[in-house]
């Protein structure tokens, strides 16, 4: 099978072998997106800190 069909067919790959025309204008949610890892880095923190929040 050739190549670029193998990869058409492949349901995996994005757009089933097809690049996508451009990846623009995406910033917003990068920054989004690095605030809310900083965000729940710091919860992590927080609660190793002060150990676990439930009672058995």
């Amino acid at each position: 099978m050739h190549a670029d069909m193998a990869s058409a067919l492949n349901p995996y790959s994005p757009g089933s072998g097809r690049r996508p025309p451009e990846l623009a204008d995406r910033q917003d949610e990068v920054d989004a997106f690095d605030l809310l890892m900083a965000k729940a880095r710091q919860r992590l923190r927080t609660a190793a800190s002060f150990g676990p929040t439930h009672s058995y």
